[in-house]
């Protein structure tokens, strides 16, 4: 399960980390804070709920201007690392650590054709998908960004390392993405990068073993069973032979 916690980048508050389980948040009593962990008993405007699934928001009663990347959330959401959440004109974004190098040992699998893609969320890209492709055919071009694959692993980069990028909410020049992760360029446009595992290791686990074959033992039984029709069909007969053969 990964690790997230809450930044709070209106202010100097710390990062607030999300242990498993549900989270509630109520309005601080300074208000240049926003937000904090609502005490026992007292009511919460949000409850943050971190499973292994990911991270939820459930929105309590009563509680108004609650906002995703800039979406209106009245009751639930899922949440991905990287999300700017807006509750009662506080901002939050929900971060997790970025990768700062691949994992050892990856390789593309002969013969995968798979693309993955950042699929633009919001903005002039909403619901678009932008492939990332091979390193035969180049770097796929962002706005102050460029993405990189290299066998299965995919890197971005900032084209300016004065002007950096967000993955996962998280400050950063370059890092290797994971299926998952949230980049936000340095023009605002965010994209969630979807696919599936590449990793050799990966795609064979996930190949399901075939089902067992029925053996002739099995068969047997099925051919030599008849039909109940046919069996009453026959019985009727030879009752009505009867009657017609020896009379009443």
């Amino acid at each position: 399960m990964n690790a997230f916690a809450l930044r709070f980048p209106d202010h100097t508050h710390a990062d607030l980390a999300l242990a498993p389980g549900a989270t509630g948040l109520g309005l601080d009593p300074d208000q240049e804070r926003g937000l904090r962990v609502a005490p026992l008993g007292e009511p919460a405007l949000i409850e943050l709920v971190v499973d292994q699934r990911g991270v939820w928001m459930n929105v309590m009663p009563d509680t108004w201007g609650v906002h995703v990347n800039g979406r209106p959330i009245r009751k639930l959401a899922m949440l991905h690392a990287g999300d700017s959440l807006h509750v009662e004109g506080r901002e939050m974004v929900l971060a997790s650590a970025a990768s700062a190098q691949p994992v050892a040992g990856s390789a593309r699998p002969r013969g995968c054709d798979v693309i993955p893609v950042l699929r633009g969320q919001g903005g002039a890209f909403h619901g678009q998908a932008v492939p990332v492709g091979d390193p035969a055919n180049g770097a796929t071009p962002l706005v102050g960004a460029t993405v990189d694959m290299q066998d299965a692993d995919v890197r971005v980069s900032s084209f300016d390392p004065m002007v950096p990028l967000q993955v996962n909410g998280m400050t950063v020049t370059s890092a290797w993405l994971r299926i998952g992760d949230q980049l936000v360029l340095p023009n605002g446009q965010r994209f969630l990068f979807e696919g599936p595992e590449l990793r050799a290791d990966a795609i064979e686990t996930s190949v399901r073993a075939p089902m067992p074959k029925a053996t002739p033992e099995d068969d047997t039984p099925k051919r030599m069973r008849m039909p109940w029709l046919l069996i009453a069909a026959a019985a009727i007969a030879i009752v009505l032979l009867a009657l017609f053969w020896f009379g009443v």
